[in-house]
């Protein structure tokens, strides 16, 4: 988990891939007074949701690196200008808010 100054980060980044596994392996428990007809608009729902998922154009990466700041040992993102509050984030691959890959 990084620390940004005001806040903490946590990596929720997900890839194509995983999100179409979760949503295939996810079993809808309906209760039991639902309809098979409602039951079944359900399972349709999760299907538009993969399909949907399965067409979302993917980006460019993006590089970058990081830059130190004068005196304090922070760090900057040359991509978003993200100040991280340590010399901890040059060890991320990826910047945590833009996704630009550290080279």
């Amino acid at each position: 988990m990084l620390m940004q100054k005001g806040k903490t980060m946590n990596d929720d980044s997900i890839s194509r891939q995983a999100a179409i596994k979760a949503l295939n392996n996810y079993e809808i428990d309906a209760p039991d007074y639902m309809s098979e007809w409602a039951q079944k608009l359900l399972e349709a729902f999760k299907g538009d949701i993969i399909g949907l998922i399965s067409e979302l154009p993917s980006a460019e990466p993006k590089r970058g690196r990081w830059i130190e700041a004068s005196t304090d040992g922070a760090v900057f993102c040359s991509e978003c200008g993200t100040e991280w509050l340590s010399e901890s984030a040059k060890y991320y691959k990826y910047c945590p808010i833009c996704g630009a890959k550290m080279e």
